[in-house]
């Protein structure tokens, strides 16, 4: 560290560029040896199911890493030129490996590029950043050019969950974080998880809260039994029952003492009382029961 302080600027970028040069050389000979030891099978020899596995459980490399390699290793055998463009710098790891994935893509969809074709692809991706070249391969092929959907487990308890949204989607989502922005600057996952639960809440029936007695007896309006008793002279009580249903019937049936009025009776639980629905009130106070 001490030496590099000493460095004054033009010797620091001098010797930054010189290092530069040597990881592309030296990473374009890693390439060449990791095509010999797949080429040798040495990785199943040591144990491991995979290259991607010999390169992240033996050297280290993470996922991104490992595949970035492995895909310019595979694009290299296909697309003569690749390797000296990784060493001299014009195309790079990144650049490789979306082309490796977009042709793996196109081969899927049963679409064949020869080895001139991929060439002439994987040239038109020279010096582009990652967005240009996902820019450039969307040209060539929208469909292909869009990363399927995946998953993978990251921890015991989070999922990665990867996915292409439409521009109609990406608005409602940025919508619905401008709703919440009071909730404070909300992440795509805790955007979503709230999505989520107020969807549960409405669809699933094991999210949804039990009915309180009185929200059943509300939505049971004129459809149960009005009981009226009187005592009459010999002592013995007469029970009269007048039935009344809602639903089909929307209060069409007509009073038995008034048959030309209508009426409606919801006797409501316990000791409330009767609870007495529009156009019956009347005909109620004027009911005569027989004796």
């Amino acid at each position: 560290m001490k030496y590099l302080k000493s460095l004054n600027q033009e010797e620091l970028i001098s010797q930054t560029d010189l290092l530069v040069k040597k990881e592309r050389e030296v990473t374009a000979e890693l390439i060449r040896h990791l095509c010999e030891i797949e080429a040798r099978r040495l990785h199943l020899e040591l144990g491991f199911g995979s290259m991607f596995e010999f390169l992240t459980k033996h050297y280290g490399y993470s996922e991104g890493a490992a595949d970035r390699r492995l895909s310019a290793m595979r694009l290299s055998k296909s697309v003569p030129g690749v390797m000296e463009a990784i060493e001299t710098g014009t195309l790079s790891l990144s650049a490789a490996s979306q082309a490796h994935h977009f042709f793996q893509r196109e081969e899927k969809a049963e679409k064949k590029y020869s080895a001139e074709r991929k060439a002439e692809v994987t040239q038109t991706l020279a010096g582009k950043s990652r967005r240009d070249c996902e820019q450039e391969l969307l040209r060539l092929s929208p469909q292909s050019a869009i990363p399927a959907e995946s998953e993978r487990m990251i921890s015991p308890d989070q999922v990665e969950i990867r996915f292409v949204a439409d521009a109609k989607l990406a608005a409602k989502l940025k919508r619905i974080k401008q709703l919440l922005s009071h909730h404070g600057d909300l992440g795509y996952a805790e955007l979503i998880e709230r999505i989520a639960d107020q969807a549960l809440k409405k669809l699933d029936p094991l999210e949804r809260p039990e009915k309180t007695s009185s929200e059943t007896e509300a939505k049971t309006v004129c459809s149960t039994e009005a009981s009226i008793q009187k005592n009459p002279a010999g002592g013995a009580k007469r029970k009269h029952s007048i039935n009344y249903s809602d639903g089909a019937q929307k209060g069409n049936r007509r009073s038995p003492q008034h048959p030309d009025r209508r009426s409606a009776v919801h006797l409501g639980a316990g000791t409330r009382g009767l609870r007495v629905c529009r156009h019956a009130i009347r005909p109620l106070l004027r009911l005569k029961v027989g004796t």
